[in-house]
């Protein structure tokens, strides 16, 4: 398979360099943001889908003249050169829904907010639950010891607070006095050992 590419028309493994060498970037740099949140990655996919853009027209252009050149091949040959020009105008054109969708998935990690919920006493707190800003997630019970984790969006602007249940007695626990739809906290709750509860969020630095 290698060797057909190479044996290919130089137009031809231009256009489709141009096509694979942003989509293979884009997706690899993206890949390696989710597993390591490194802040300048987000500045290097912006980077790549701008130098990307201009790769595919460069692909484009390389493609069209591939097409042109490969009217004038022999007939045995043609039907080999419509196949081939297809899977590299696919290849070429793929970069703008994996762009868009990469952009998508970035702008909704960004807002996502987590709370942690750390119980450091010796008993286990019940009907834990994380409500406000259009948000009601129910994170159970959190034995001794044990750190539960909830991820969700905020989709309005209000008071996030924490509601647990001990002793058959419901308390709640304001964790952030204001959020809205872009505050991406990431919140520690504490349950202390005698009982008390503390909350610390943090917020990305893109929100200062």
């Amino acid at each position: 398979m290698f060797r057909k590419f190479l044996e290919m028309p130089l137009s031809y493994r231009i256009a489709f360099f141009c096509g694979a060498l942003p989509l293979c970037s884009g997706v690899s740099v993206f890949a390696l943001w989710c597993l390591t949140r490194w802040d300048w990655l987000v500045l290097a996919g912006f980077w790549v889908i701008g130098v990307g853009l201009i790769f595919v027209m460069v692909g484009l252009t390389a493609l069209l003249r591939f097409w042109t050149l490969s009217g004038k091949a022999a007939s045995h040959s043609q039907s080999h050169n419509r196949w081939a020009t297809a899977i590299c105008l696919a290849t070429l054109l793929s970069n703008f829904p994996a762009a868009i969708a990469i952009v998508v998935a970035v702008s909704l990690i960004l807002r996502m907010s987590t709370v942690f919920v750390r119980n450091e006493t010796a008993h286990t707190v019940n009907q834990v639950r994380v409500f406000g800003g259009g948000v009601d997630e129910w994170i159970g019970a959190v034995r001794p010891g044990e750190v539960a984790e909830e991820s969700f969006w905020i989709w309005e602007e209000g008071v996030l607070e924490l509601s647990i249940q001990r002793a058959g007695v419901t308390e709640n626990e304001v964790l952030i006095e204001q959020v809205d739809e872009i505050s991406a906290a990431r919140t520690t709750v504490t349950i202390h050992s005698d009982g008390s509860i503390s909350a610390d969020s943090k917020f990305p630095h893109w929100r200062d």
